[in-house]
């Protein structure tokens, strides 16, 4: 830069030199010129020229001066040094449930060529899930089959048939995944569920539960459940004819008889969310 600026020096010297000399060459034939139309207009644009000429060099050392020049650096350091590099966020700590926040950032200068940003954040990304397990009591369609004598005669009888119950209870052991669907209503949320159970019938027998529900509440919540249910129970055995009479001697086995059944469930329970 300096030595630019020492170059524009010396080249404004020789042009003063040179129109001083013009000055001095023409100075015995200016009543010549002024006589004459067309060298009077070459003397002024020649004149014209030379103030035209150290104007220009003068306005180019301004611009190459030591101001300048820092101005110009300045902007071209400070694009350098943001075309690369990466952007750390303050540390963070958010315990609720799924908020937005807005993010904007403009340059301090439009000189620096900086383009503006704007973006918004959600925390969490997604919806607060959870992952639980928990005591439920819940009522099924399944049943078991329960026979009766009749004794026609005393060395005979015959055998009939019905539903011990219209259903049954039972306790349920269950774990359930699911999502709080709503960040304003945060008590809310749905989920599918897979759990053991035993009935508390005369016979205390294993259900495997498979459905889904909701639940309600935030750490202490109601779960309301719905799904399949399935297990043994009770059947006459249908290899036998149980519309004829016997004999004590003639008595069939076995009457009853254990078969893998579904039915539908509804079960209400408690939930801990840690």
């Amino acid at each position: 830069m300096q030595r630019a600026s020492n170059d524009l020096k010396e080249v404004n010297i020789k042009v003063a030199e040179c129109f001083k000399k013009y000055l001095q060459d023409t100075k015995a034939y200016q009543s010549f010129i002024s006589d004459n139309e067309n060298y009077k207009k070459a003397d002024e644009a020649v004149k014209a020229n030379f103030v035209e000429l150290q104007k220009n060099i003068g306005s180019l050392k301004e611009s190459i001066s030591a101001d300048k020049a820092f101005d110009y650096l300045f902007t071209l350091v400070t694009i350098s040094n943001n075309s690369k590099g990466d952007y750390y966020s303050l540390p963070l700590q958010f315990s609720g449930e799924q908020t937005r926040l807005m993010v904007s950032i403009t340059p301090r200068d439009t000189k620096y060529n900086l383009q503006s940003y704007s973006t918004q954040i959600i925390f969490p990304l997604v919806p607060k899930r959870y992952n639980v397990t928990g005591i439920s009591y819940y009522y099924s369609g399944l049943t078991d089959e329960e026979y009766s004598i009749e004794k026609p005669t005393d060395t005979s009888y015959r055998y009939s048939f019905q539903s011990g119950t219209e259903g049954e209870g039972g306790l349920s052991a269950s774990y359930r995944a699911g999502i709080k669907m709503f960040p304003k209503y945060k008590w809310f949320g749905a989920h599918i569920s897979l759990g053991a159970g035993l009935t508390l019938s005369k016979k205390i027998r294993p259900r495997i539960l498979l459905g889904g529900g909701f639940s309600f509440g935030n750490k202490h919540m109601l779960a309301v459940d719905y799904g399949f249910i399935f297990g043994y129970v009770d059947r006459k055995n249908s290899t036998l004819d149980f519309t004829k009479t016997y004999s004590e001697k003639q008595r069939p086995e076995p009457i009853i008889v254990s078969q893998l059944e579904r039915s539908c469930y509804l079960s209400v329970g408690y939930l801990f969310s840690f």
